[in-house]
């Protein structure tokens, strides 16, 4: 891919985050959000996950009638395991401007409720001030779902959400039985 196509990539990216952060589904670390939008998953070893509820959504497959979550997951970091990553990112050759003040990760997910798996297809890395460091975005790729493993973050993440969804929502109870 050429320069040229790598930076329009990369600048159909950033609009694609910005309007996410304009309208609410991502928000940046310090940025005022309503009190009861994110969801504590866990705090595990430095790093605080939520999900924002306010923003979920669930389809059903119009052929399978398979169930799908879509989720944005926040992980906010220690200055401890903020300061690890940095490392980590150095010595991996990986850019680290700004990475001395990074305060928090948006994981933008699908989850396959029946099958228990899950496909990432965005990150958002902030700093403390709110500032993007790096964004990855990928599209969805049918054949790229991770099965849920026990005694991982992500299964974490499936089963608070999935728990979440199936509480506070009578026609989703239907579905996840």
């Amino acid at each position: 891919m050429s320069l040229k196509n790598n930076m329009r990539a990369g600048i159909v990216i950033l609009l694609f985050l910005s309007l996410l952060a304009s309208s609410g589904i991502i928000s940046p670390p310090g940025a005022a959000a309503e009190p009861s939008q994110y969801e504590l998953i866990a705090d595990v070893q430095g790093e605080t996950y939520y999900f924002d509820k306010k923003n979920m959504q669930f389809f059903k497959d119009a052929y399978s009638e398979e169930l799908f979550l879509n989720a944005w997951v926040r992980t906010d970091y220690s200055p401890a395991k903020a300061k690890e990553i940095l490392v980590a990112r150095a010595a991996g050759g990986l850019p680290v401007k700004g990475y001395e003040q990074l305060k928090s990760i948006e994981t933008h997910l699908f989850i396959r409720v029946a099958a228990r798996q899950l496909q990432i297809t965005a990150t958002a890395d902030f700093a403390a001030d709110g500032t993007m460091l790096e964004t990855v975005h990928s599209t969805f790729q049918p054949d790229l779902w991770r099965n849920i493993e026990s005694a991982t973050i992500g299964e974490l993440w499936f089963n608070k959400i999935t728990a979440y969804a199936a509480a506070n929502d009578s026609y989703l109870r239907r579905f996840m039985k």
